[in-house]
C-alpha cells in the first residue's frame, strides 16, 4: 500500500509544494504553516533526488529552517537531528557567493560525511510523508490503514 501512501502524500502537499517554488525566495509571501509543510515537500523530494546539498542549495537557508521546524512539529526528532547534522558541515563558509557554490568547497571528509547523513535520510526510519499526513491529513492516512486491514 506504499503507492497509496505516496499517492496521498503527493496530492496533499505538491501544490503548496509547487507555490513555494513560484514565490522562491519571498517565502513570506505564503502563510507561515504553508511555507513549512512546502518545505517539507521539497525536502522529501531533494533529499531522494540529490541529498542535503541539492535540497539547500536549491531552497536556501530558509527553506532549511522551515523544514527542521516541520520536522520538529512532525515528530521526525531523528531527522531533524540529521539535516542539523549536514548543515553544521556546511555552515559559514564566507567564500560562497552562490549557494551552487557550495559543491565546490566541499572537502572530501565533508562529502563523505555529506552523503552517510544522505544515506540514514534514505533508510526513511522516521516515515516522514507518513507523519506529514498523520499531522497535516489525518483522515487520508485513516483511509490508507483501512485500505491495508
Amino acid at each position: 500500500m506504499m503507492n497509496d501512501l505516496e499517492e496521498i502524500w503527493e496530492q496533499s502537499f505538491s501544490q503548496l509544494g509547487y507555490k513555494l517554488d513560484l514565490v522562491k525566495p519571498n517565502y513570506q509571501e505564503m502563510e507561515h504553516d504553508d511555507r513549512m509543510i512546502a518545505s517539507l515537500y521539497w525536502l522529501e523530494l531533494e533529499m531522494y533526488n540529490g541529498g542535503f546539498v541539492q535540497f539547500f542549495c536549491n531552497w536556501g537557508y530558509d527553506a532549511y529552517l522551515l523544514a527542521v521546524e516541520g520536522l520538529e512539529q512532525i515528530g521526525a526528532i531523528n531527522t531533524k537531528e540529521l539535516l542539523l547534522k549536514a548543515y553544521s558541515i556546511i555552515e559559514d563558509d564566507e567564500r560562497l557567493e552562490e549557494l551552487w557554490d557550495l559543491p565546490e568547497y566541499l572537502t572530501q571528509s565533508d562529502d563523505d560525511e555529506l552523503s552517510k547523513i544522505d544515506e540514514e535520510y534514505w533508510q526513511d526510519k522516521e516515515q516522514i510523508s507518513r507523519l506529514m499526513l498523520l499531522k497535516f491529513h489525518p483522515d487520508s492516512i485513516k483511509n490508507i490503514d483501512n485500505k491495508e486491514s
